[in-house]
């Protein structure tokens, strides 16, 4: 866990599924967490360098000076519960995690997409991962043949393989809850 000085997005950068950060793998899927009320969010990081910093640096912002200076858009500092109204020099603690490994890579992309401030590519993941789990429930009925055991209860095989298919999906493109600070 580290501390932050938190600072907001670029206006045209609002409604992108990311964050900027110093020192870490750009376009990397990281899961963010705010311990102090246990909220998190995935996203992708791109890494502040000297051409964002030169296009964020402008008047009438306050400059980045600082190498532990995050920059979030309005979505996922509301996601995190962090309040709009912190001055610039207030620091956060967030623990940011880099998902590197294939299976947390592959589960941080469905969240990351889940989490996006776009409805389009959120709605787009919830179709992906219902097609996906349609998918596999249509091809349950083929396979426990194959295996042999499909016999009497066929039914409570494809039922219980569709609700399994169903809330999964549901947990994996729930979105983040929001909330305005006071």
């Amino acid at each position: 866990m580290k501390q932050y000085i938190i600072q907001a997005a670029l206006h045209e950068e609002a409604n992108e599924g990311w964050i900027w950060a110093r020192d870490c793998d750009s376009r990397a899927i990281v899961c963010i967490t705010n311990p102090a009320n246990s909220r998190s969010v995935y996203c992708q990081v791109r890494e502040i360098d000297d051409n964002f910093l030169r296009q964020y640096n402008k008047e009438p912002r306050t400059p980045i000076t600082e190498m532990d200076t995050l920059v979030i858009s309005q979505w996922y500092r509301q996601a995190l519960g962090i309040s709009e109204h912190q001055r610039t020099t207030d620091r956060v603690n967030l623990l940011i995690k880099p998902l590197r490994d294939l299976p947390f890579r592959l589960w941080g992309s469905v969240r990351a997409t889940a989490h996006h401030p776009e409805i389009v590519v959120r709605m787009g993941a919830s179709l992906g991962v219902l097609g996906f789990g349609l998918g596999l429930v249509s091809l349950l009925p083929s396979l426990l043949t194959i295996v042999g055991i499909l016999g009497i209860c066929q039914d409570y095989f494809v039922l219980g393989g569709a609700a399994f298919v169903f809330l999964g999906g549901w947990f994996s493109c729930r979105r983040p809850k929001l909330t305005r600070s006071p």
